[in-house]
């Protein structure tokens, strides 16, 4: 077993503030989490073997990735995938108590990470004082081995810089508006009618007209 394959020993990212750090993995011999087996965000449900990290917040928006762990080559066209196919989710609370899914995400093929292919990223903001669990787990029962996990800070933005200050006026109407999320920035909003978002979007405004 690896010391971290359990919440309570989860390697800390970000110590002494650093903004930006890349840690080696494996998930090879560690178990399957107990009590997290339920699907958080985009990413699956935990059927295999997960190991644990952990980040304070401190009021700056966090990623996560494993784009790095491209390490294998398969196919006569040189295609790359990665030693085995990762997903990260992100949980805020007591890893004994009443922990909650924050973000999660199996594939980032979209946005800035296409290169990460069926690797896996995630962003959020961190708020100030509360601590975030990471959990590095496999797609399937049988994914599990080496990856790169890799840490960043951006403070350059707060928790009200974003997409909805630019949001697009539409006009009431019987009008069609051809759109795409393509190429957009990820929009971090809370439960909303049962879902949240932690993906490229775009913000409009309609002024009612009674």
């Amino acid at each position: 077993a690896v010391a971290n394959d359990v919440c309570p020993h989860a390697t800390p990212l970000g110590t002494d503030r650093q903004d930006e750090e890349t840690v080696l993995g494996s998930t090879a011999k560690a178990t399957i989490p107990a009590g997290f087996t339920s699907k958080c965000d985009s990413a699956s449900q935990v059927t295999s073997p997960g190991i644990w990290y952990s980040v304070i917040g401190d009021g700056t928006f966090v990623t996560i990735d494993t784009c790095k762990s491209r390490l294998a080559t398969h196919g006569a066209d040189g295609s790359i995938f990665a030693e085995f196919d990762t997903q990260i989710s992100v949980f805020v609370g007591d890893c004994s108590n009443g922990m909650r899914c924050v973000v999660g995400n199996d594939d980032s093929w979209y946005g800035s990470q296409q290169d990460c292919q069926e690797q896996s990223s995630v962003t959020w903001y961190a708020s100030p004082g509360d601590m975030y669990y990471i959990l590095v787990y496999g797609k399937t029962v049988a994914d599990s081995g080496d990856f790169v996990l890799s840490f960043s800070r951006d403070r350059s933005r707060t928790a009200d810089t974003g997409p909805c200050e630019k949001a697009e006026a539409l006009s009431i109407g019987p009008l069609d508006y051809l759109q795409s999320t393509f190429k957009h920035t990820m929009v971090f909003v809370p439960v909303c009618g049962g879902f949240s978002s932690s993906a490229p979007g775009r913000y409009y405004t309609v002024t009612g007209n009674g």
